[in-house]
């Protein structure tokens, strides 16, 4: 993310002054401008780990948290789309991305419930700040090292224009936003303002995680001997240093490998998630070739009409939605696909026509969700149910004629007295 301004002092910074490691306590609040639609979707693709994530734990992907909007990046550029003014300048800012966080041994020090209360205090200060219905998205992150949330804001003012420059633009509101939210937000966690006008320099993201890949250097001195005082009290001896010196060693030795682990876990956590990308993009290559194996077609077809009939009974979630694409595509092939856009319903599953075009309605949902063109397909979807509609009209109107007849039978039979009235 280009063009950030960072405000405040935390964990990925190279400070110059201030608090010592491991005393710090400050609110962290960062914002960057996102400058195209292209850049928005990069940015919710990481928030939503929808694409690889160095640093970001596989095995707690779970403890991630939607605070607000929707459970998948494509469904907040929706909403984003849906707000966006008509009219939009080239050079406008699209979106504010703010990360909110805390020193690490503080943040650290929370329990998980005071975690929440802060990350929701954090939320409820941006909504008021730049009203409820332009703040898109916050999620909290708690796959990485340190538990932070990553909020997206459109930046609409007053006319409902893109104006991001009246937001955050100048050093000066920059440095009013970091002054209140420490005052408004962090104060009542512990936490404190970083020093205004500090000389430290910050780090981006990709700096960080760059940073995170060097080799570990093991950071070890020997200790100094103890002079002692006057006429030599307290001096110490030469066996007394070589012990100290020793065990400084040791210690420094054991510190070293605790961070070759650290990083070992790091990179292997990262080569998990490359693998599964790589996975995930070699699967979707097959299916769009066609080269998917007979096993893999049955399978796809057993989890495509589960979620159909899921689908009779519910809305599809977005992660179901995306797997029905999935399965849809592996059963069809590319050729069938091509027709199935083109608006051939018959070979979706189902006995009768009737079974053929209710399944057409959430496959059809569902490839609209994944940016697919089904317009030929929908017409198509129209026209069938019109002729089910039509079909069901003409049962019901050949019902109605055949109790006619058997009515029209029955008193033309039947003998009466001229008093019995017969109605038709």
């Amino acid at each position: 993310m280009r063009d950030s301004f960072v405000i405040g002092q935390y964990d990925w910074l190279k400070t110059q002054g201030g608090r010592p490691a491991g005393e710090r306590r400050y609110a962290i609040l960062r914002v960057g401008k996102i400058k195209t639609k292209g850049q928005l979707g990069a940015a919710l693709s990481h928030n939503f780990r929808e694409r690889h994530t160095p640093n970001a734990d596989l095995d707690r992907l779970h403890e991630n948290t939607v605070l607000k909007g929707p459970e998948n990046g494509q469904d907040v550029v929706a909403a984003w789309e849906a707000r966006a003014p008509e009219k939009i300048r080239k050079n406008a800012v699209h979106a504010l991305e703010y990360f909110v966080g805390a020193s690490p041994e503080k943040m650290a020090a929370m329990s998980r419930t005071q975690q929440d209360a802060y990350f929701r205090k954090a939320l409820d200060w941006f909504e008021a700040r730049h009203g409820k219905d332009n703040v898109l998205s916050a999620v909290i992150h708690r796959d990485e090292t340190t538990p932070h949330m990553q909020i997206l804001v459109i930046p609409l003012d007053a006319r409902g224009k893109l104006n991001a420059r009246e937001l955050v633009g100048g050093k000066a509101t920059l440095s009013k936003m970091q002054t209140d939210f420490a005052h408004e937000v962090g104060i009542a966690f512990g936490l404190e303002r970083g020093r205004e006008r500090s000389q430290a320099t910050h780090q981006t993201i990709k700096e960080y995680y760059a940073h995170a890949q060097e080799p570990v250097e093991a950071d070890f001195r020997l200790p100094e001997r103890r002079k002692g005082h006057v006429l030599g009290v307290g001096r110490e001896s030469d066996e007394e240093w070589r012990q100290r010196a020793t065990e400084a060693a040791r210690e420094a030795i054991v510190r070293a490998k605790a961070q070759y682990e650290d990083r070992l876990r790091q990179i292997e956590r990262g080569a998990a998630q490359l693998l599964a990308g790589i996975r995930t993009h070699e699967q979707a290559l097959r299916r769009g070739l066609g080269l998917s194996t007979p096993e893999e077609r049955q399978m796809a077809d057993i989890h495509m009409n589960g979620l159909l009939i899921t689908a009779r009974t519910r809305e599809l979630s977005p992660t179901e939605s995306r797997e029905l694409v999935e399965a849809v595509e592996t059963v069809l092939g590319p050729d069938g696909m091509t027709r199935l856009l083109g608006g051939d319903l018959d070979q979706l599953p189902g006995e009768t026509f009737a079974d053929r075009t209710q399944a057409a309605a959430p496959v059809l949902h569902a490839l609209v969700d994944a940016g697919r063109d089904v317009t030929l397909a929908l017409d198509r979807l129209e026209g069938h149910w019109r002729s089910l509609e039509e079909a069901r009209q003409a049962e019901q109107e050949e019902k109605r004629m055949r109790a006619r007849t058997v009515v029209i039978e029955k008193t033309h039979d039947h003998t009466h007295d001229e008093g019995d009235v017969w109605e038709l």
